[in-house]
């Protein structure tokens, strides 16, 4: 028994779309209370500091900005975090076929610890530790998946194998740097 890519399927049939849905509102909730929390601290805070100050409030009011588009940043990553972690688990837990079947548990928490610690190395190596960010990010993902098999992964691997055939052609064209194709 070969297995192909193209035996495996996808069940959003069995539960429908509503825990996309649900995904897509959550994310949206945790995108948005922050935001609107901040907005209420932010307008509180000015309007006791102009309450208190008669003039020169410029570098507070400046202050205050920027803590605001930091905290909408911050909203902003926690959101995009969210989906990525909670849409892995949704689509590769439901990917599978009769023999074996993915699952995936990313957890929001690492990813976004991971994340943000990505971005300050981005930052201070201005830009040169993106591919290595990026081979951590994929790291972290690929340890959150496994597969669950009624057969042997040896069997799978075995049969494969066989299917394949030899090799030793090709491989002697890329020692002597040929290149064939047709």
């Amino acid at each position: 028994m070969i297995l192909r890519a193209s035996s495996f399927s996808w069940s959003a049939v069995r539960s429908g779309p509503g825990p996309f849905y649900g995904v897509f509102v959550r994310t949206v909730a945790i995108g948005l209370v922050p935001l609107v929390i901040l907005g209420i601290v932010f307008a509180a805070a000015m309007g006791g500091l102009s309450f208190f100050t008669s003039s020169g409030g410029g570098g507070v009011l400046i202050l205050g900005v920027m803590l605001v588009y930091g905290g909408m940043l911050l909203s902003v990553s926690m959101a995009v975090t969210y989906f990525k972690s909670r849409m892995q688990n949704l689509v590769w837990s439901r990917t599978g076929n009769r023999s074996m079947h993915f699952n995936s548990d990313l957890r929001f928490a690492p990813l976004l610890r991971l994340t943000f610690i990505n971005w300050l190395l981005i930052v201070v190596t201005l830009g040169l530790y993106w591919p290595f960010a990026a081979v951590w990010m994929a790291r972290l993902k690929l340890e959150a998946m496994s597969i669950t098999t009624r057969i042997d992964p040896q069997t799978v691997a075995d049969e494969g194998r066989a299917a394949d055939g030899d090799a030793a052609g090709d491989a002697a064209g890329d020692l002597f740097g040929l290149d064939i194709g047709f």
